[in-house]
């Protein structure tokens, strides 16, 4: 489901939320209550559900069972319910943060991506390839703009986005580069060259991300 992917982020702490401000504790508390009480709604054959909740109830219940989920839940510190879910998907709605209701929930999903990189601030490109864009990381000049470094990366493209020779590619604030595996491609003159899959993630994830993206590092592609 579209929601899955925002959902897995998403549930409440019953203890070890100190570090979240007053007002955010509270509301995410308040939140949960009323997930707690729908799921409870939800469990009870003998109630009678509005057509809202008794969709709600199958969703909640799909993306419990869902493979991603699963693959998630292993890292998680306790269970997750079906309230957590429910409090996952308001709670995004809502506006809140993987990280803070990662914090409010205890589960421990989430930490500080252990393969951020500083080596270079910027990248350059100067090749667009079918998929990949060929770029080559940037060191200041006296002027401040990207001096040669002779350290090349290919740049898997994002859908919609423009590349063209030239163009400077930088993580947004709260990203940083990654290196995730190599590529290998052949030059106009036929000489073959391996170079790192750079990828811009954010720099507070998931630890399933993390887990896949140590597998992605272990990967060649050609």
């Amino acid at each position: 489901m579209k929601y899955l992917s925002l959902i897995l982020f998403i549930l409440v702490c019953f203890t070890g939320c100190s570090s979240l401000d007053y007002q955010t504790n509270r509301e995410l508390t308040q939140l949960h209550r009323r997930s707690q009480n729908l799921a409870s709604l939800c469990e009870d054959e003998n109630r009678q559900l509005s057509k809202e909740q008794k969709n709600w109830c199958i969703q909640g219940k799909q993306l419990l069972e869902s493979e991603s989920f699963e693959e998630l839940s292993v890292f998680s510190k306790r269970p997750i319910t079906l309230a957590d879910i429910t409090t996952l998907v308001w709670g995004q709605q809502q506006g809140y943060s993987f990280e803070d209701i990662d914090k409010f929930l205890g589960l421990e999903l989430s930490e500080q991506n252990p393969y951020c990189e500083s080596e270079f601030f910027a990248y350059e490109v100067f090749q667009v390839l079918e998929d990949f864009v060929l770029a080559e990381g940037c060191v200041k000049s006296v002027q401040g703009s990207c001096g040669s470094s002779g350290r090349f990366f290919v740049v898997p493209q994002k859908q919609g986005e423009p590349y063209f020779d030239g163009l400077i590619l930088q993580p947004d604030k709260n990203e940083c580069s990654v290196y995730a595996g190599t590529y290998t491609y052949k030059a106009k003159n036929n000489v073959e060259h391996t170079v790192p899959v750079l990828m811009f993630i954010p720099k507070m994830i998931d630890k399933l991300q993390i887990n896949k993206i140590s597998e992605m590092r272990e990967r060649k592609i050609k």
